[in-house]
């Protein structure tokens, strides 16, 4: 949130075009566990006070508030002359009053009334008659092997199965800092690609930032090409890429 409110500098603010708020690329919000949990370091509790809202709006309402369609999950449209690009957010922090141990405290959860909206979006919108490919997003990682125990998200591979039944074959996160993609032990899609992190202080394996290009066919999308930018020297050079097969 001081990243938005200017209270110190964006290390890529003058490398365009990296998708910044100079550049005036578009920019899509999911919250995390640093965003949903109280300011008390002695109790580490989810917060009733929406925190993440005061800064980025009403878009984005505590889930279990409401039983809308929109709530816990933002969707944002890509349109292109071919096919559109349906982008979903998904909010699987913890809730305020879940039992939460110490331990727990970067945990998130997948909750199955979410899910389940997700899911029924993600269906409507490929049973719908425009060639719209769907990706979705959360914070934290799915069935993350490098995931540190109190960091794991909760669940994880009921999201990644319900995803693969409704031929979502890209699921887009963050949480850890370290970049990374891979697909769960059935070896099959859909991937989950980790970002790393381009403006944590501490950055264990470097700052570095994905450039995605999709590729697509009516509502499928066929592949993925990742290519990994590291910050050397104050710029961010391309250095190397992954092409995914969906």
């Amino acid at each position: 949130m001081h990243f938005f409110h200017g209270s110190f500098p964006i290390p890529f603010l003058r490398h365009r075009p990296f998708p910044n708020i100079a550049a005036q690329r578009p920019i899509i919000f999911v919250p995390g566990n640093h965003d949903r949990f109280s300011r008390n370091i002695k109790l580490r509790c989810p917060s009733d006070k929406k925190i993440f809202e005061s800064v980025f709006g009403d878009a984005w309402a505590i889930a279990s508030t409401s039983t809308s369609l929109s709530n816990g999950i933002r969707v944002t449209r890509f349109r292109k002359p071919t096919a559109d690009l349906l982008v979903c957010c998904a909010d699987l922090t913890l809730r305020p009053g879940a039992k939460n141990p110490l331990t727990w405290w970067g945990c998130g959860e997948v909750h199955n009334d979410l899910l389940e909206k997700l899911a029924r979006l993600t269906q409507a919108e490929l049973d719908n008659e425009r060639q719209t490919a769907v990706v979705w997003v959360v914070h934290f990682p799915p069935e993350c092997t490098s995931a540190k125990p109190f960091t794991k998200l909760k669940e994880g591979a009921k999201l990644i199965q319900r995803a693969r039944e409704c031929g979502v074959s890209l699921i887009f996160c963050g949480h850890t800092h370290e970049e990374e993609h891979y697909v769960d032990s059935h070896g099959t899609p859909p991937w989950v690609i980790v970002a790393g992190t381009a403006t944590a202080r501490r950055a264990q394996s470097g700052h570095q930032i994905y450039f995605v290009s999709l590729e697509v066919d009516g509502k499928k999308i066929q592949n993925a090409e990742l290519v990994t930018h590291r910050l050397e020297s104050g710029r961010f050079e391309a250095k190397g890429n992954s092409v995914l097969k969906c």
